[in-house]
């Protein structure tokens, strides 16, 4: 009997230390595998905020525009755009903008050397020979400068058109600008009111 005790209580044990291995084998793995996932995740995350050159962005006017290599120069010549630019941490590269620029006060505020840059005029007024002196590497315009966009890709610019007259139209405005320039985190920060952003 003793011997019989003896055998089950052995037996027992070897039961309870081999079910407690397989437990803490079965956490280890789980957790390796949760590991690999996330950064798996993580690094899908990264190579979605960076951008391949050439790239090719459909504007509000429905045009696709492939932009050849990471835009060093802008020209902007809508306000809204030109506030994104801002917003976005670029206005350091933009060369030239719309008109009127020393009178908007967000101007004077946040990036008054906006104020100094030459004027490419307005929607109805549009400097096609100044804008193209500049030698800007992108130009965002106004779709209600549509008819004015085949002449300036004969001289040899590459030309967005922006509509951001709703919330929709200015995320979408936001997420082109970003893409072109290749501050994808910053425009996604701000198109979800992260405050990361407005700290940048």
């Amino acid at each position: 009997l003793a011997l019989a005790l003896s055998v089950s209580t052995t037996a027992c044990g070897n039961s309870t230390a081999s079910t407690t291995t397989a437990a803490e084998t079965a956490a280890e793995v789980t957790t390796e595998a949760a590991s690999e996932s996330a950064a798996e995740t993580s690094a899908a995350a990264g190579d979605e905020m960076t951008v391949t050159y050439p790239v090719t962005i459909t504007d509000h006017l429905g045009r696709e525009v492939t932009i050849e290599k990471q835009p060093e120069s802008f020209v902007s010549g809508y306000y809204i755009s030109t506030s994104l630019m801002i917003a976005l941490g670029l206005d350091d590269q933009l060369v030239g903008v719309e008109a009127k620029a020393d009178k908007r006060n967000i101007y004077k505020l946040s990036a008054p050397e906006l104020t100094e840059l030459p004027s490419v005029g307005t929607a109805k007024e549009f400097d096609l020979e100044g804008c193209a002196a500049l030698k800007p590497d992108l130009v965002i315009v106004p779709t209600k400068l549509k008819d004015s966009i085949p002449a300036m890709e004969e001289l040899g610019l590459t030309v967005i058109a922006v509509n951001p007259e709703d919330q929709t139209k200015l995320f979408e405005t936001i997420d082109m600008i970003s893409t072109a320039a290749d501050v994808v985190e910053k425009g996604r920060s701000w198109s979800t009111g992260s405050p990361t952003l407005l700290r940048a």
